[in-house]
């Protein structure tokens, strides 16, 4: 048996779902683990151009760090793919949930005031 092709997407959701279930375990390691799969997960995001799955990956980032509403690095992250996307940032706020404002992650991206 060969070796399987390289599939870029499953690599963000798989890195994406080991981050989530770290974060749920709770605890400082977990946590920190959780963090960096995250980032893996939305850098390939961002890199296969996928905003959305990337936008989302950013949040779940922020709710398993504890930090909502968003910090000011959390808000630019939530930014940058909400910029790419056809959507008003208003119709992204319920799938974004309570804490998070798709129009100041937008503003924080723009390098504006939060």
């Amino acid at each position: 048996m060969g070796q399987m092709p390289f599939n870029p997407l499953i690599r963000v959701h798989s890195h994406g779902v080991i981050g989530r279930a770290l974060s749920a375990l709770g605890g400082a390691s977990n946590t920190d683990g959780a963090q960096e799969m995250f980032k893996v997960a939305v850098a390939e995001a961002r890199r296969i151009k996928l905003p959305f799955i990337e936008l989302m990956l950013a949040r779940d980032m922020e709710v398993a760090a504890g930090r909502m509403p968003a910090t000011p690095a959390g808000l630019r992250r939530l930014g940058a793919p909400i910029a790419k996307l056809v959507a008003a940032p208003a119709d992204l706020d319920p799938l974004l949930g309570d804490g998070f404002s798709a129009a100041a992650a937008l503003r924080a991206a723009a390098g504006g005031d939060l």
